[in-house]
């Protein structure tokens, strides 16, 4: 009778737990599952904010048969072992081109009360030569602070 009682809990042991209700989550299971809410709300107005002022950031470079030699950032020669640059980042993708971001650290170093940096305009100057070209990129900043 013992035999049967261990035979008879075995089988009802191993259909119950095959019977499993859950699932096995993947990766792709768990980088689709959000576990955070669905909206989250931050209702900003213009009272919000402190405009600072606004810059110039000025990037001079030469290319020559495609290659790219950058001259000067802000009327300053350039070091070319120490590289440092700023990435905007927003809701949408800003683009900034390389050398632009490199100026625009100096701005956050001579603004570093600016929370806000918006980019407003791009200015190209391009001047041909045989083979090459000297181009002059001016991009202007806005800076604004939020009040705290």
């Amino acid at each position: 009778m013992n035999k049967y009682h261990i035979l008879l809990y075995s089988i009802i042991i191993f259909l119950v737990s095959s019977c499993g209700i859950g699932k096995n989550l993947t990766n792709k299971d768990m980088l689709t599952t959000s576990f955070m809410p669905n909206e989250v709300r931050l209702n900003l107005e213009l009272d919000d904010f402190v405009y600072i002022g606004e810059a110039e950031v000025v990037i001079e470079y030469k290319r020559v048969f495609g290659i790219t030699m950058l001259h000067s950032i802000n009327g300053k020669p350039v070091d070319r072992n120490q590289i440092n640059s700023l990435k905007l980042h927003g809701r949408t993708f800003i683009y900034i081109q390389p050398g632009l971001e490199r100026a625009l650290f100096e701005t956050h170093r001579t603004m570093p009360e600016a929370d806000i940096l918006i980019p407003l305009f791009t200015v190209t100057e391009k001047q041909n030569m045989f083979l090459a070209s000297n181009i002059k990129k001016t991009l202007k900043v806005k800076a604004y602070k939020f009040i705290h």
